[in-house]
């Protein structure tokens, strides 16, 4: 569960090391890896694969993005402009990881759950795997995760 990804593993000290005899570590990404359960809240506010013209005030680049890879985009709509948006932010043939952004002003409010959990819905309906993933910097990230009751199986862990 979630309580056993709270923090980073221990340091990376030795693999930096080993990579820097070639060359300098310059990105570091670390974070959680979620799967989702089997039963998801109910997203009645999100939108699936939504009216583009809602995403362009904050979201312009949905319209210069759409279609496959990022199909499906789910939006959560406030007096008709995109507040939240779940799209596929690294994705294959059997499988797909969420890439969801909330506006400021619109935080706290459930978008982020309910656009994400829509998303990984349309996901299953497409016959892939949706996985969910963030940093361990980014508690909203893990704090939708958690009221999403998703399943932490391990840690992204990239040194380039």
């Amino acid at each position: 569960m979630l309580a056993e990804f709270e923090s980073a593993p221990p340091s990376d000290a030795g693999y930096r090391t080993t990579l820097e005899r070639d060359a300098p570590v310059t990105t570091e990404y670390r974070g959680p890896a979620f799967i989702f359960p089997a039963e998801l809240p109910d997203a009645p506010r999100a939108e699936v694969d939504p009216k583009l013209p809602a995403c362009d005030p904050h979201y312009p680049w949905v319209r210069a993005e759409w279609g496959d890879p990022i199909h499906p985009v789910v939006v959560a709509l406030e007096d008709g402009i995109a507040v939240s948006v779940c799209h596929s932010a690294r994705f294959a043939e059997r499988a797909a990881e969420a890439g969801v952004e909330t506006l400021e002003v619109a935080r706290g409010r459930g978008y982020a759950v309910e656009v994400v959990a829509a998303w990984a819905e349309a996901i299953r309906e497409s016959g892939r795997v949706p996985f969910y993933g963030t940093t361990w910097d980014n508690a909203a990230s893990r704090r939708v995760a958690a009221k999403l009751g998703l399943i932490a199986y391990g840690e992204d862990f990239s040194l380039t």
